[in-house]
């Protein structure tokens, strides 16, 4: 597959993962801990690299890898050649994957895995044929490039400083104050709530059919098959009627407490859910309001 396509799938996921995430810290107050600045500069070098070549292509319509450099022996265009590959097999693979996973209506596969870890493949990929690219200007005694690296490192460095400092202060323009979780932090009360939507995607399918709130007895959901068997990264727990729980592995340091959620029937056919927890203080602003935190719940959960 093209080179350029690799270029592109980079690019798009530097800037989703990276510029992106920095953006919203700057304005949402979030201190980016997810990101630090070491991960930032590495997934930069890529983009350093073939930016310039990029804004170039644009403009006069250059090929990024021209035939005469495709043509000649290069160990590093070969070798970033095949990462590209690699990183080709897993970012498509996975989303084909994808597909067939939700056609046969599969739920809690980590399909996202593969996308991401194809991103180190296609990073390693094009330093590589850029630094070829580079030596084979450089035996041709061709013009050297127009550099764009230094306004992209101030840019870079700028949001850092902002982003930085607003999350110093720890207040963001909106008056909110700054979420201090850190990426795995982030990562596990993401997934825990992704879990939550598969039960309640599962209570609605049940409500329509039956026009009432599903109940234990009633084994609207089999949450082996969801969550796997014991040892289970996340426990569910099917209680009274139109009430869940679900452990989240960590959040602020408090490890393995639930959220309880809530069903209640609506004038519509679409059943309204609440989120509590009786253990997390600050599960409000780590939700951004879609879940709330009552410390009267936190000897029954």
């Amino acid at each position: 597959m093209h080179y350029a396509v690799g270029v592109a799938v980079y690019l798009f996921f530097y800037v989703l993962v990276v510029v992106y995430p920095l953006l919203i810290d700057i304005a949402f107050g979030a201190t980016g801990g997810g990101f630090p600045l070491l991960r930032v500069l590495l997934f930069s070098l890529p983009v350093f690299l073939v930016g310039p070549r990029v804004v170039r292509r644009f403009a006069d319509k250059q090929p990024l890898i021209p035939d005469e450099y495709r043509a000649g022996s290069y160990v590093f265009r070969s070798v970033g050649n095949f990462f590209v590959f690699i990183g080709h097999l897993g970012f498509f693979g996975s989303i084909g994957f994808a597909v067939y996973v939700a056609s046969i209506g599969a739920t809690g596969v980590p399909v996202g895995y593969g996308l991401a870890l194809a991103q180190f493949a296609y990073a390693l990929g094009i330093a590589l044929v850029e630094i070829g690219y580079r030596q084979w200007r450089s035996d041709e005694n061709l013009e050297k490039l127009t550099s764009y690296v230094k306004p992209v490192w101030i840019t870079i460095g700028v949001l850092l400083a902002l982003n930085f400092i607003i999350g110093l202060f720890g207040m963001a323009s909106t008056g909110r104050p700054a979420d201090l979780l850190s990426y795995d932090e982030r990562r596990a009360l993401a997934r825990s709530n992704g879990y939550a939507r598969e039960v309640q995607k599962k209570a609605q399918a049940f409500f329509e059919a039956e026009r009432r709130l599903p109940c234990i007895n009633d084994k609207y959901i089999d949450v082996e098959s969801l969550i796997g068997p014991p040892p289970a990264e996340f426990d569910i727990e099917i209680m009274d009627c139109g009430r869940f729980t679900i452990t989240v592995e960590s959040v602020d340091g408090v490890v393995r407490k639930p959220l309880l959620w809530i069903a209640s029937e609506a004038d519509t056919d679409i059943l309204e859910w609440r989120c509590y927890s009786g253990h997390h203080e600050r599960i409000e602003r780590h939700t951004n309001g879609r879940c709330v935190y009552d410390s009267s719940l936190a000897e029954s959960l």
